[in-house]
């Protein structure tokens, strides 16, 4: 987690695939992903339609063929909850993680996994566990697993857009 606060910034492609109980065929998403540190976060959506989603702070932005949406994630505890995740880990905060997450650390330097379950019972009722694997300083795979069987799996570099 200490290599992981290091990086002051990174941008990798994205292929994630949502398999979701209420489509007959999962959904494909690629893109660019942004980190810039302490709190700033893109994903930028190529395929198969354009999107723009930034955290920076405590503001969530989307944007996409319909407009621009401002959040404030503090009044969203899912939103916070999901966002924390990816945030703390790539920042190497742990106990950021530990405030939302019974978090679970396994592997070595090279090769790990983190799996975060929310302590939220409200996240809970909608996320399942986060699961996040990567190398040294690099996460590489974002698993989220939702009581009902849905699911998203995003891997992280070494993919095209």
């Amino acid at each position: 987690m200490r290599a992981m606060g290091e990086v002051p910034e990174r941008r990798d492609a994205f292929v994630e695939t949502r398999t979701i109980s209420l489509l007959t065929q999962p959904l494909t998403l690629r893109g660019i992903l942004v980190y810039r540190r302490p709190r700033y976060i893109e994903k930028r959506i190529d395929a198969p339609h354009t999107e723009r989603i930034v955290v920076d702070g405590d503001a969530l932005t989307v944007t996409d063929g319909r407009g621009t949406k401002r959040i404030d994630i503090d009044s969203h505890p899912l939103i916070r909850t999901y966002v924390e995740a990816i945030r703390a880990t790539l920042a190497g905060e742990v106990a950021a993680l530990r405030r939302h997450y019974h978090v679970k650390l396994e592997g070595t330097p090279t090769e790990w996994t983190l799996r975060l379950r929310p302590m939220d019972p409200a996240a809970a009722d909608h996320v399942t566990s986060l699961q996040v694997s990567g190398s040294g300083s690099r996460i590489r795979r974002v698993e989220i697993l939702e009581p009902g069987g849905d699911r998203s799996v995003m891997a992280i570099g070494g993919v095209g857009p």
